[in-house]
């Protein structure tokens, strides 16, 4: 039976392109959703430290994104030194079993002691990890880091626990793919718990920093009408009263938290918890000057 017409060579080109671009784009798809996930986390810490919902703001993905990096930086930098260093002592290990089993199997008993001692103490501290996740609700806020050691013990020992089962591999045991693969998957979801929770505190201690307000510029806000602000820092002063002047009271200490797509956030210059947070409409009704 004869085979069909042979496709174009510029649809088949097309074809491979298609498959190409969609092997890249799906990596760069779930690179970003990461990234904006941990700038969102990093973000609405930093300033839920002012009492501000982020999403009030109106920051769009981009932004987010644009402010992963710096919860990102650290443990990306602490994960690429680890690898390096699990990697290299890995290679040590596998040219000794190789070594061993060609001169001397009976070498290999310490390896085989070694993946058993890799073995318990995986699952004594996937125990232990478990144990902590499921008393979070009690204990977690009442002892301090409760919530970045807990992922961190069940990380660390799923990957325990994943390098004993490559020890037994290299030494010609064989484990269960499923249990193996359950590994990985609390591995994977253990770390993004961890980054996280660094993300958390990376906000936290940007906000403590951004309070101080040092490099924030100062504003001048005139408005039409009395504000009646819960704080005696800012500065009030009556503007005189002229026909022609539609702006009649002007405001001092006053600094730019953040800017919106149309709207400022301003807080009090001193800055203490508890003062507001005042939102200003980017239009007619408000006079803004800022000052360095």
């Amino acid at each position: 039976m004869a085979d069909g017409p042979e496709p174009h060579p510029t649809i088949s080109r097309l074809q491979e392109i298609a498959g190409s671009v969609s092997s890249f784009v799906a990596p760069i798809t779930l690179i970003s959703g990461i990234l904006f996930y941990f700038g969102y986390v990093y973000t609405t810490t930093q300033y839920g430290y002012f009492g501000l919902d982020v999403d009030t703001i109106g920051l769009g993905t981009q932004e987010f994104i644009m402010r992963s990096p710096g919860p990102l930086l650290t443990p990306l930098l602490a994960a690429g030194l680890i690898a390096v260093v699990i990697g290299l002592a890995h290679a040590a290990v596998r040219r000794r079993i190789e070594v061993a089993s060609a001169e001397a199997p009976w070498r290999l008993r310490r390896f085989r002691r070694l993946a058993l001692g890799c073995t318990a103490a995986g699952w004594v501290g996937l125990g232990v990890g478990a144990a902590m996740l499921f008393g979070y609700a009690v204990v977690g806020p009442l002892v301090p880091l409760y919530d970045l050691v807990a992922p961190s013990v069940l990380a660390v020992s799923a990957a325990t626990a994943i390098y004993a089962a490559r020890l037994d591999r290299l030494l010609g045991r064989s484990r269960s793919r499923i249990v193996n693969v359950a590994r990985y998957a609390v591995l994977t979801i253990s770390l993004l718990w961890a980054t996280s929770t660094l993300a958390q505190y990376t906000g936290r201690f940007a906000a403590m920093t951004l309070g101080q307000l040092r490099d924030r510029p100062s504003v001048v806000l005139d408005t039409k009408e009395r504000l009646f602000l819960p704080t005696t820092t800012v500065q009030e002063v009556p503007l005189p009263t002229d026909k022609d002047q539609s702006f009649h009271f002007r405001y001092w200490n006053l600094r730019l938290l953040i800017q919106g797509k149309d709207k400022m956030f301003l807080v009090p210059s001193p800055w203490r918890r508890g003062d507001p947070t005042l939102v200003v409409p980017m239009n007619d009704q408000v006079r803004v000057q800022f000052q360095r």
